[in-house]
């Protein structure tokens, strides 16, 4: 009895994962996720040495970010695919409040600082299934950078002579810093995926492999999990 039953669960995980889009079908499935992105060694606010320097630490944070697109899958074996899209992703980094010390005992805050990074993304992976519905992906991801905007809120003051603090200015920054960036980027993107009456639900993470900064202004590079739906057409 335990023989048949073990051979009936067998039979069953054999047929499962062999269960899955028929050979030589190419489906469309059009996608939309959210980027938690940020860049590696992105020292923003490290001290300098012209009289301004930065007072209290801070650090690089992800930030979140759209992305949307079209991947196209062939199913080139019962468990393996031949996967490439076109996506668009919304990239970059966040960072904690910092305070610079100005010369003449005035000060500088900046906080709510954003790097907002749009890149047009071209995955070409591979993915092989392991059983019905749950998948597991890599491969190769060039990316063409479109834009780079900075954002944040400052603001400035002094100690007076009597001790208080005088709120000199605030303001809002927003500004581009396309000329900074190189034009192509390099990742590795690897994913898990579970698929339900068509629907695609992924989690993908992208190891970034350039310094996406022209002459080494950081030594920074892409990462960005994304958690992403499809439907498969």
């Amino acid at each position: 009895m335990k023989k048949i039953v073990f051979a009936s669960i067998l039979m069953c995980f054999s047929i499962t994962i062999l269960a899955q889009q028929p050979v030589g079908k190419l489906s469309v499935i059009p996608k939309v996720g959210v980027n938690l992105a940020t860049l590696t060694k992105f020292d923003y606010a490290k001290p300098t040495t012209d009289g301004i320097q930065t007072i209290k630490p801070a650090s690089s944070k992800m930030k979140a970010g759209l992305t949307a697109g079209l991947e196209a899958e062939y199913q080139l074996t019962n468990k393996t695919a031949l996967v490439a899209g076109l996506l668009y992703s919304m990239q970059g980094v966040g960072y904690d409040d910092h305070v610079y010390a100005l010369p003449e005992n005035h000060f500088q805050g900046v906080s709510r600082f954003r790097l907002n990074l749009q890149y047009i993304n071209i995955p070409i992976l591979a993915r092989e299934y392991l059983f019905k519905g749950f998948a597991i992906t890599a491969g190769i991801q060039p990316g063409v950078f479109l834009e780079g905007r900075a954002k944040s809120e400052g603001s400035q003051w002094h100690i007076a002579d009597n001790g208080k603090t005088v709120y000199d200015s605030s303001e809002e920054v927003n500004s581009k810093w396309n000329s900074v960036f190189k034009k192509f980027d390099l990742s590795i993107p690897l994913a898990i995926s579970y698929e339900w009456e068509n629907v695609i639900m992924e989690a993908r993470y992208n190891f970034g492999l350039i310094k996406i900064f022209k002459n080494n202004l950081f030594n920074s590079e892409n990462r960005v999990l994304t958690f992403s739906v499809g439907y498969r057409l």
